[in-house]
């Protein structure tokens, strides 16, 4: 017979496989997210940096127009603005805004056109918002590609898991209809029970050697309402007992006493803990009655053996084995 506990274990193993499979496809799905949110917080935080260190510099030059008096120190400030520009900046045309401007810087210093510093800080400003915009559409367009990869992977992964559920359940199913069919076609009974001493499974023999149960009304129930065969497998599942051909006399409706044999299996995995058992139930009455019909016919024999046939009486034979058995007392206990 298939080996249920197997089954139980191959479906606890593939449903594991699976909710791990789709714990994996959720950490990838966000992973993919929080790396693009990072990305993108990474590069827009740097460009917000640039952005806001241009328009320091334009308020500077702006100044330097407003205020000649504080020429110098205007001029000082934009330096080290843009020095720091200097080290944010990657890009050619970046660095060309940024070093134009020293030029400015050092054009005003030798008394040149102070125009030249607002130029040149606009020119800044200007290139880093182009940036930022341009910067923004790079980061759309590689969101919607990791988008599309995303989907697509997420997809592949959950055909293959589609696949390996459809094939496992399949194989499963097989098991179980094979199961079913040998539990169905044999002439013992089979009553199976969990852990929890509960029925988990039984056939229409054991229902019929049971006075004509219910198969699905007995699901779930506790193993003793099975009668007296439950309640033995229930003492094999707490005891962890195997037994082979235990003889239990049960009554069938019409109060006729019938002879069951009882073989109980115990259940149990690779750490030795008990899953449940099995309790196969044989009708052994026929034999049973026989081994009593012949108990009592060489019982009727042995009183006819001791008796007299006309006065019913103790015979000879009779008598010596009293007195044989009253002498073997005798010597026994000492006593003349």
């Amino acid at each position: 017979m298939i080996n249920l506990p197997n089954i139980r274990k191959k479906m606890i193993v593939s449903m594991t496989a699976l909710v791990m499979s789709l714990l994996l496809l959720f950490i990838f799905q966000m992973g993919i997210t929080f790396y693009t949110q990072a990305e993108v917080l990474n590069k827009l935080g740097e460009r917000r940096e640039k952005i806001s260190l241009s328009a320091q510099v334009l308020t500077l030059a702006e100044k330097v127009i407003s205020n000649p008096d504080k020429t110098e120190s205007s001029l000082s400030q934009i330096e080290k603005i843009n020095t720091k520009l200097l080290d944010l900046v990657h890009t050619t045309e970046g660095k060309k805004t940024v070093q134009n401007m020293t030029i400015a810087i050092g054009n005003v210093r030798h008394g040149g056109n102070v125009r030249e510093i607002i130029e040149a800080a606009k020119d800044i400003n200007e290139f880093q918002n182009r940036r930022l915009g341009e910067e923004i559409t790079v980061l759309e367009e590689g969101i919607k590609a990791r988008g599309w990869r995303a989907v697509v992977i997420s997809i592949l992964i959950t055909i293959a898991l589609g696949i390996f559920v459809v094939w496992g359940i399949s194989k499963l199913g097989r098991e179980y209809l094979l199961t079913k069919v040998v539990m169905q076609a044999t002439s013992n009974g089979i009553l199976v029970g969990n852990e929890k001493g509960r029925i988990s499974v039984l056939n229409n023999t054991f229902c019929f050697l049971l006075g004509g149960c219910k198969r699905s009304d007995m699901i779930g129930r506790p193993l003793a309402e099975a009668g007296e065969p439950g309640r033995v497998l229930a003492l094999a599942i707490h005891e962890n007992k195997f037994e082979k051909g235990k003889e239990i006399i049960v009554k069938d409706p019409n109060e006729n006493e019938v002879c069951l044999l009882v073989d109980t299996i115990p259940w149990k995995d690779e750490q030795d803990k008990v899953l449940g058992g099995m309790a196969v139930v044989r009708d052994n009455t026929v034999q049973w009655l026989e081994k009593k019909r012949v108990a009592l016919e060489n019982q009727d024999l042995r009183e006819k053996a001791d008796r007299d046939a006309m006065t019913g009486l103790f015979n000879y034979r009779a008598f010596i084995k009293q007195i044989d058995r009253v002498v073997s007392l005798s010597e026994d206990s000492f006593f003349p």
